[in-house]
């Protein structure tokens, strides 16, 4: 099933949109789940300042509580009582140097680690919280006490103005889970909600877009018909007023009548046995039909003069190619065929006119009419001379290939003879519309 543009773009949307809403949704739980667990470092401070650093001085920092000191007793029942289960696991006081100063695990006081970077981050005084895989070796009592990871805060403790020391815990990841799971519910709906109206305004548009392109389409349809139309009706009156001078060219001159149709048509059957598509063929006929026109601007004396003509005269007679190529140069839709009738009367062998051209430097459909016009002009009655038999016709071409003719084209003109009585098409001059049944009419008859 072949779907239409509104469909297709509608899927495409729907597609972009449920990509955007699973990436927007996974950067959102992200961001959520760091403000939870920033928010629970917040609190953690909060806590720390209050049960901890309000009970320190900085004499107590510079080495590990003494379990026989005031200070060791008085936080370890703070801790113990206060802040530890359940809502954590483990706490450790640090000092600068790396060393743990206190801890709930009597084993670990007075162990030396070197600091991270979250424990600098904390004695630059911002508190900080992480999800731990507790992969560090300070953190090898609470991994083997664990099976999860678990969330790993620092908190700067203020010591007489100053930050000395840090406090570190431990909080199960399950404590804050209930918050972020409502979190991202509440999130993803809004984003769902967000990028539905977004798909449905989009899908909205394109399709109101679509609409008015469809319908000034229809209109742009029906204008290019009817230009196309007008445009047709004007190549065809200019055709006809072509063929009007083509004739009036024929007038002149009382020995050629109906000679451009019978090269035509003698032209286009080359044409369609050499390979040519309908459109070649056809401008290759309009340039057949056209070929002779700029004998228009030859005097007739010299068109119909019975005898020999001077040099003069035959320089005149060369013009006419040029001035036809001017005549329909003037129409821009037979451009194409421009050249054809400027070159008709080259030479294979480079001794035509008006450019001397050679070989295959001549347009094939300027040296295919340079074959039918010689034909028909040799088979029809000219001031001169009466109309020469068909087979001395076929034998001057014949001996003229490659000086004054193409080889190929006159070799297919001459299988193409025996298909059509040329003599008597000739001697009829039967126009070209009434070419293509001539053959079968003579078969009846």
């Amino acid at each position: 099933m072949k779907l239409g543009t509104p469909l297709k773009f509608a899927l495409f949307c729907l597609a972009v949109s449920i990509a955007i809403f699973f990436l927007v949704g996974y950067f959102v739980s992200l961001r959520i789940t760091r403000d939870v667990i920033d928010q629970t470092a917040e609190v953690t401070a909060m806590t720390a300042r209050i049960n901890v650093a309000h009970y320190l001085t900085k004499e107590d920092v510079v080495k590990p509580f003494s379990k026989q000191s005031k200070v060791y007793k008085t936080i370890d029942h703070l801790i113990k009582t206060n802040l530890l289960e359940p809502d954590y696991t483990r706490v450790k006081i640090w000092n600068s140097k790396g060393q743990i100063i206190y801890s709930d695990k009597e084993e670990l006081i007075g162990k030396t680690y070197p600091l991270r970077n979250s424990q600098y981050q904390a004695f630059q005084g911002k508190p900080f919280a992480e999800i731990s895989t507790l992969e560090e070796n300070e953190n090898y009592i609470e991994k083997q006490e664990h099976n999860t990871d678990l969330i790993e805060i620092y908190v700067p403790l203020m010591i007489d103005g100053k930050i000395m020391a840090i406090y570190e815990t431990y909080s199960p990841i399950e404590k804050i889970q209930s918050k972020i799971y409502d979190a991202n519910v509440a999130a993803w709906k809004i984003v769902a909600l967000a990028i539905t109206l977004m798909y449905i305004c989009l899908v909205w548009s394109f399709w109101r877009a679509n609409r008015r392109f469809e319908h000034k389409k229809t209109q742009l349809k029906t204008l290019a018909n009817k230009y196309k139309l007008n445009v047709a009706d004007l190549e065809e009156s200019y055709l006809d007023t072509m063929k009007g001078l083509s004739a009036a060219v024929d007038a002149k001159d009382k020995y050629t009548s109906g000679h451009t149709l019978r090269v035509a048509y003698y032209s286009k059957k080359i044409g369609k046995a050499l390979g040519m598509s309908d459109h070649i063929a056809t401008n290759l006929e309009k340039a057949a039909l056209f070929h002779d026109l700029g004998k228009i601007g030859i005097s007739e004396s010299i068109l119909n003069k019975p005898g020999k003509l001077t040099v003069e005269e035959y320089e005149e007679i060369k013009k006419h190619s040029r001035i036809g190529e001017q005549i329909i140069g003037s129409i821009h839709f037979l451009g194409a065929i421009l050249d054809v009738v400027r070159h008709h009367h080259e030479h294979y062998d480079g001794s035509g006119y008006p450019d001397g051209l050679v070989g295959k430097e001549i347009p094939i459909e300027s040296r295919i009419i340079g074959v039918a016009d010689a034909f028909d002009a040799m088979t029809t009655d000219r001031p001169h001379r009466q109309a020469m038999p068909v087979r001395k016709a076929i034998s001057e071409l014949k001996r003229n290939r490659y000086s004054q003719f193409d080889p190929v084209v006159v070799d297919v003109f001459v299988e193409l003879i025996g298909q059509l009585d040329i003599r008597q098409v000739a001697k009829k001059n039967i126009p070209l519309e009434r070419l293509a049944n001539y053959k079968s009419k003579k078969s009846a008859s």
